[in-house]
């Protein structure tokens, strides 16, 4: 089989422990299907060469972590949400339409109190 090469970089967080962001890559995809990439064997994507800006490396990390933080947060929340009876979905609805209403600084007051509330409602 007839195959091409390229040279890209991935930026962000691997799916396997151990790999470090910023890293280029040579890939190889059949001649005549470029949009397949040969993932096993001699046609392996490998480790050419990596990025050498610092200040370009430290910002692309500080994203990673708030993005890998957020996803996890999202999906701990849906874990916890299993189950729940659809009925519950009204309540966000509720709450956002009015807090809708309150400008930047005032959502940002109520919500506190209105967790507070939802978690002790004595």
């Amino acid at each position: 089989m007839n195959t091409t090469t390229a040279r890209v970089i991935y930026i962000r967080r691997r799916l396997l422990a151990g790999h470090k962001i910023a890293y280029w890559y040579q890939i190889r995809h059949p001649e005549d299907d470029p949009t397949k990439i040969l993932i096993a064997g001699p046609s392996a994507p490998r480790v050419v060469g990596a990025w050498q800006d610092s200040e370009a490396l430290t910002n692309w990390r500080i994203q990673d972590r708030a993005d890998a933080q957020i996803a996890a947060n999202a999906q701990r929340a849906q874990n916890d949400l299993q189950g729940i009876p659809d009925s519950f979905e009204e309540a966000p609805e509720t709450l956002s339409a009015h807090f809708s209403r309150l400008n930047h600084s005032q959502r940002a007051a109520l919500i506190p109190l209105v967790q507070a509330r939802i978690l002790d409602p004595r």
